[in-house]
């Protein structure tokens, strides 16, 4: 088995902006200078932080007072998300890659099926060369349309911050089965071309609850052996947008961890 390698990211990035003027909420923000995947556009499948059968102690929408206890169903039309994403494309040809999700949850979206086919038409009659990311908790994958159509896509970002299911219940707190730590487990182990992208955080006084401990570092790089992903992202918080007195751990921190990554022969990148 070979040597991963190890990618680690300092520098900062400018934003740009694009308004839209959807009904409910931003239906396509961006495109923005993404640290992870170049100049973006994103999709949102619902108000921030709703739709989503997570509530993680660190997300910066969990003590919100509009925060519903059962995820909101995206209820825009696929054709919707399409000409706003055919139009943001004609306007900056540059664009580098669509992604499906950031602040909500894309496999709750019931024409997601539609909407990859759609988009991953338009890149080819297009002979485009930006990619269509998928970025996802992985709660609504149990659907297999949904999770045939993330296949598809050209890069799969599931989420795993937490590598057992004590520590998933305490700080990940899901809000349906469906969103429990085993059925995600399952449902990573039975993808395809899969990658992950695991957040690191902190909590002083209650370090029960933070997924940065010896025990779960542990744990999870037994999971991304039995795993295989194609690549692994690091990440950790932001301090102004983190929540329940959540903390940011160090880069050297991460760095020290990405190369025992590197050493199961898979390719990680470090976004402090």
């Amino acid at each position: 088995m070979g040597r991963g390698s190890v990618v680690f990211l300092h520098e900062k990035r400018g934003i740009l902006c694009m308004k839209t003027k959807p009904s409910i909420y931003p239906l396509v923000s961006g495109p923005a200078r993404s640290r992870r995947f170049g100049l973006s556009l994103n999709l949102n499948f619902g108000p921030a932080g709703e739709s989503c059968l997570w509530n993680c102690i660190y997300c910066p929408w969990h003590n919100a007072k509009t925060k519903p206890k059962k995820a909101s169903i995206p209820k825009q039309n696929w054709e919707s998300y399409l000409a706003t994403v055919t139009s943001a494309l004609k306007k900056e040809p540059k664009i580098e890659t669509v992604i499906l999700g950031g602040n909500s949850e894309l496999t709750l979206y019931p024409d997601l099926p539609n909407l990859v086919s759609a988009l991953l038409k338009l890149k080819k009659s297009s002979k485009a060369k930006w990619k269509l990311i998928a970025l996802s908790n992985g709660s609504g994958l149990q659907d297999k349309k949904i999770r045939t159509s993330c296949e598809k896509v050209d890069q799969l970002w599931l989420k795993l911050d937490c590598a057992e299911d004590p520590l998933f219940k305490k700080a990940i707190r899901p809000k349906s089965r469906n969103a429990e730590f085993k059925f995600l487990l399952n449902t990573i182990r039975e993808l395809k071309g899969v990658r992950i992208q695991t957040a690191f955080w902190k909590i002083p006084g209650k370090e029960m609850n933070q997924n940065w401990s010896a025990d779960n570092l542990k744990a999870l790089l037994k999971l991304y052996a039995e795993i295989r992903p194609l690549e692994i992202h690091l990440t950790t918080l932001k301090r102004n947008r983190s929540s329940a007195g959540a903390q940011p751990v160090t880069f050297e921190e991460m760095e020290a961890f990405a190369l025992r990554t590197a050493e199961l022969g898979i390719n990680t990148e470090v976004f402090p």
